[in-house]
């Protein structure tokens, strides 16, 4: 019962911290860590869960020199537990990779999806003037400008894929 209730306060902290601060929080690094985290538990709990079907009988025990016996991290000297803790590393690297590497290459950005920067006479966010100093930005941090400006982008690329359907379309009904 103490667990559900310490669990309970840690997520009613968390929500109200991603709630209150949420535009400033760095979500990726934030989510990439609390990934880190639950890969670290599922490693531990799948040694520890195959060395306990190997104690009852249920999987074979294929030894593993030299020997290796690390219970508080699940790692045991046994192919079994070795080989499902190794594809769990090979599934976090692969996430991280693709987080971190193949995932941000993969946004294609033309010059008609990267807005002018803000602070220079350009138009800035949503059409709006842009501040020319940066202490007549207001309220506007360097975090939200930039937000603004992605989804700027996103919306770009939206809007350019929307025309390129139509113009498919209007050559499949003009055959």
């Amino acid at each position: 019962m103490a667990g559900i209730i310490a669990g309970s306060v840690i997520l009613a902290v968390v929500y109200v911290g991603i709630e209150r601060f949420g535009v400033r929080l760095p979500l990726k690094p934030f989510f990439a860590v609390t990934s880190a985290f639950l890969y670290y538990m599922a490693f531990v709990f799948a040694g520890k869960g195959v060395a306990e079907l190997q104690g009852g009988g249920y999987v074979s025990v294929t030894p593993f020199a030299p020997e290796i016996r690390l219970p508080t991290l699940g790692i045991y000297s046994t192919w079994e537990t070795l080989g499902v803790q190794f594809l769990l590393v090979v599934a976090f690297l692969a996430a991280m990779l693709w987080a971190f590497v193949i995932e941000p290459r993969q946004l294609k950005v033309t010059s008609v999806m990267v807005p002018e920067p803000v602070g220079r006479g350009a138009s800035g966010p949503m059409g709006q003037d842009a501040p020319a100093t940066p202490a007549a930005k207001g309220t506007l941090d360097l975090d939200t400008t930039r937000s603004l400006d992605r989804m700027e982008a996103d919306l770009a690329e939206l809007r350019s894929e929307l025309g390129r359907l139509r113009e498919q379309l209007t050559q499949k009904s003009g055959r």
